[in-house]
């Protein structure tokens, strides 16, 4: 009786310990297949940029109804020049190596739509978010240079690009105390910071001063509108993350 007991209990924990395991890895990425709306801004007042939301889930109601004001954030202040003046003034490390490149190339290039093959279909980027947790020092993960990686693991997907991040829902939503637990404008500096990392930016040498730091502290300054003067934001306002390279 005991040892069927202690066999019960221990499949149990395994399965609760391969399950909280399973959520950080890369080819669970389908587990975040919810869709749950298509978002668009513009480029220069008149290129549009699209981008379509997935999420995990097991995401709380509260948690997905802040992520999902805080995508429609992140989309219509992305490539707002005083947001990228902001992040290059700011900025004292780990730069992209052009302006140009990071701004027309990278970022309006991987939120336009795209062309699947010649004479394809046209299809809006999708942003897959992950959740994680048990992660006390760290609101959110993302995967160094996943977006332009051959290798996706997302089953079906063919020949599209993607991104695919991770936010911690201890953080998140109506159950946490956390002070920006509610706040989507917080959430949209950090979904841009994660996202650059599946651009390809990284933090080598610490946060401060780094550019993907400063650009997601700019896209949250920015978004409640207290870009600038004594307003400017603090180089430790975004939470610290953990960036994950691919197995190649």
């Amino acid at each position: 009786m005991n040892r069927t007991i202690f066999l019960i209990l221990f499949c149990i924990l395994s399965f609760q310990a391969n399950a909280n395991t399973s959520r950080y890895l890369y080819h669970t990425v389908d587990s975040s297949n919810h869709f749950i709306d298509a978002f668009s801004g513009a480029y220069k007042s008149i290129f549009p940029v699209k981008l379509s939301l997935y999420l995990d889930p097991t995401f709380s109601s509260s948690a997905q109804s802040v992520i999902r004001s805080a995508v429609e954030v992140f989309i219509n202040h992305v490539l707002n020049p005083s947001v990228l003046d902001c992040a290059y003034r700011n900025a004292t490390k780990d730069l992209p190596s052009s302006r140009e490149r990071f701004e027309r190339d990278q970022l309006f290039g991987s939120l336009s739509l795209q062309l699947l093959g010649n004479g394809g279909e046209f299809f809006l980027t999708p942003l897959l978010i992950g959740r994680i947790w048990d992660e006390s020092s760290s609101v959110g993960l993302g995967y160094v240079n996943f977006f332009g990686w051959v290798g996706t693991p997302m089953r079906n997907s063919g020949q599209k690009r993607y991104f695919y991040i991770g936010l911690n829902s201890d953080f998140l939503g109506e159950e946490s105390s956390y002070t920006y637990a509610n706040s989507s404008t917080y959430w949209a500096g950090v979904i841009a910071h994660e996202v650059l990392h599946n651009l390809g930016y990284t933090h080598p040498t610490g946060y401060a001063g780094s550019f993907i730091n400063e650009f997601g502290n700019c896209l949250h300054w920015h978004s409640v509108g207290r870009l600038g003067g004594s307003d400017m934001p603090e180089s430790g306002e975004i939470m610290a993350d953990r960036e994950l390279f691919l197995p190649y």
